[in-house]
């Protein structure tokens, strides 16, 4: 009979299973210990592509084949961004489906990270039972490489059949929840609360075409925005913001890891966003769209009327 819990169940593990990422001095002396290396399941891991962050989760990046709840309170605040470097690496060979997402993504967005937008799908449902239903066929099928989904509410039952499915096989999962939920019971071994975080700092000069974005890549309304910030304010401006001593605003996240195996994280981490990819500036100029004419009310000549 094995002694390594890991090999009778992927979803068994021990307590001295610290989140040290492989390689370290911690890792190899418990690993050692074991009888095995620390972090067998490390193939199992995907890099976050944030230092940071691979050091605070086990394994050193995203758990495959299971369940990870990112808890975050509007939407848009930049947790595609977050997973901007893990999909980017696993859409190259398999399709990303995002389940009924409170926007539509922005595919020109997607096309500035050099993501291949027709690996993309984005599917929407009306009932909750049939968001579930799908997240379940997915995950059983291993067709994808990561799935998005958005559920609430949702009841502890089909978080278990959920979590289950996704140990079926190797998908990226990732559920996003609100805030509200945290102190709930869940079956995910992996939950991270999200909120928005800014930080100023002096940007060098550049090129008024650098690609350098405020918009969001998951609101269908960021094409919009653009045209009207692209309007009001020139980059031929000498009151510009892109002067080498204005401050500029970097948007970032507040990660919370407050359930994760081994031991608790007191600390929130602070991860400074990428760039959307949508450029700052445009080479086309912008044009005002004056709204259609009313219709007015004709009046018929008498002679035709009879």
């Amino acid at each position: 009979m094995s002694l390594y819990p890991q090999d009778i169940h992927p979803a068994l593990w021990r307590g001295s299973q610290l989140c040290s990422p492989p390689g370290s001095p911690l890792g190899s002396s418990l690993g050692a210990s074991l009888g095995s290396p620390l972090g067998s399941r490390a193939d199992t891991a995907v890099s976050t592509g944030y230092a940071v962050l691979d050091a605070a989760l086990p394994g050193g990046g995203w758990p495959t084949g299971t369940l990870i709840e990112l808890l975050n309170g509007p939407s848009g605040i930049g947790e595609i961004r977050l997973l901007q470097p893990v999909l980017a690496g696993a859409c190259q060979a398999q399709p990303v489906v995002m389940l009924h997402p409170p926007y539509l993504p922005n595919i020109a967005c997607w096309a500035g990270w050099n993501l291949p937008v027709q690996q993309l799908l984005c599917i929407n449902s009306v009932r909750p039972r049939d968001t579930w239903w799908a997240a379940e066929q997915i995950l059983k099928s291993g067709s994808c490489a990561a799935l998005l989904c958005w559920m609430d509410p949702i009841r502890a039952p089909e978080l278990r059949r959920l979590h289950l499915a996704a140990q079926s096989g190797r998908t990226l999962f990732f559920m996003f929840r609100p805030l509200a939920v945290r102190d709930q019971p869940s079956p995910a071994p992996l939950r991270l609360a999200l909120t928005p975080a800014t930080t100023q700092a002096n940007r060098a000069p550049h090129s008024p075409h650098s690609p350098h974005s405020p918009h969001s890549p998951h609101s269908s309304h960021s094409s919009q925005s653009s045209q009207s910030s692209h309007s009001s304010h020139s980059p031929q401006s000498p009151n510009s913001s892109l002067s080498s001593n204005a401050p500029v605003v970097e948007h970032g996240l507040n990660v919370s890891i407050f359930k994760r195996r081994g031991p608790a994280c007191a600390q929130s981490l602070h991860i400074a966003l990428p760039d959307n990819g949508l450029p700052l500036t445009t080479p086309y100029a912008p044009l005002d769209r004056l709204a259609p004419a009313q219709p007015q009310p004709r009046h018929v000549a008498p002679t035709l009327a009879h």
